[in-house]
């Protein structure tokens, strides 16, 4: 006797699939577009949220969540800033709008869930590194003067940023160095190796010698260290540090932007050294001053601290 179909339950199902896949086609697309506009990755994340409640299977979600102990940091960083909202100098209103913006903790977590299928994973790579590939090539045009400056809205010779500002640029251009480098390691002898490995090296240039950010250099000699170093271990390590001094004598000397940067930096610290008064462009002077600052508070306030969004009201 065959049993009986209940419409319902495939309408149901289709729908949760077709959700499924609206949650998983977006979260891929918003690989491409993080490096490229904050407004469609605002549009992309709110696709997700709606795909990922609209079809269902919650236990299998998060059982995915629950064993990725990223996932679960997240999580904890975000419940933890959520209790720091019961107390604090600011007003409440002031405190959940702080809170709200760490609200892509919450999406790390949904979007491992979602990443359980390893193509859609690898597809969001692939389109972050293209949209990556593509931010190189406009950012040298506009360095070498091919293109005219402020085409992008910011870009220079000076300082070729494209899509973002110079900081998210290099800090972004870091990861895909990274990301081409240890897929070059990866692939098989050949052309495609090669390519990638052409990628990578034209990413760490365009780091180090020519768009400004001192976060970007900081986070490619990291990933330089690291990279050599899961490779081959404690001898990786040394050679990962020995060409990160390396790279960074070679562009002190031989890249007007970061030698600026670096002699920039230098004098802030040494202003703030100083004890004089701190201009709020004095970016290095005013980062020591709210590490000092927060250590301070700490001191004082070592179990709950002062409350989620009331550090600048301590620190006035």
């Amino acid at each position: 006797m065959s049993a009986v179909v209940n419409p319902l339950q495939v309408r149901y199902r289709h729908a949760g699939s077709s959700a499924d896949r609206l949650a998983k086609w977006s979260a891929v697309a918003l690989g491409f577009s993080i490096p490229i506009s904050t407004a469609l990755d605002n549009l992309l994340l709110g696709l997700i949220l709606l795909g990922w409640v609209a079809s269902g299977h919650y236990r299998d979600k998060l059982r995915a969540i629950r064993d990725n102990p990223i996932a679960l940091l997240a999580l904890a960083l975000f419940a933890l800033l959520s209790l720091g909202t019961l107390h604090g100098v600011a007003p409440i209103s002031e405190r959940l709008d702080f809170l709200g913006k760490y609200k892509d903790l919450l999406f790390i977590a949904l979007l491992i869930s979602l990443f359980r299928d390893e193509t859609a994973w690898r597809h969001a790579l692939l389109g972050f590194a293209a949209a990556m590939l593509l931010t190189l090539l406009l950012s040298f045009t506009i360095g070498f003067g091919i293109l005219p400056d402020r085409i992008f809205a910011h870009g220079a010779v000076s300082n070729p940023v494209v899509f973002k500002l110079h900081i998210t640029q290099n800090l972004l251009m870091a990861y895909a160095a990274f990301l081409f480098a240890t897929a070059a390691l990866r692939a098989a002898a050949g052309a495609r190796r090669t390519w990638l490995a052409l990628a990578s090296v034209l990413a760490i240039y365009n780091v180090l010698f020519l768009v400004h950010g001192r976060t970007g250099h900081v986070v490619i000699s990291v990933l330089t260290i690291f990279f050599f170093a899961s490779w081959l271990r404690w001898r990786g390590f040394v050679i990962g540090v020995l060409a990160v001094a390396l790279l960074s004598v070679a562009a002190f000397y031989e890249s007007p932007a970061f030698r600026e940067r670096v002699l920039k930096a230098n004098d802030e610290y040494q202003l703030w050294y100083s004890g004089a008064a701190i201009a709020e462009d004095n970016s290095v002077g005013s980062r020591m001053q709210w590490y000092r600052a927060g250590i301070a508070i700490i001191g004082e306030h070592p179990l709950i601290g002062v409350g989620t969004g009331s550090f600048a009201g301590v620190y006035a």
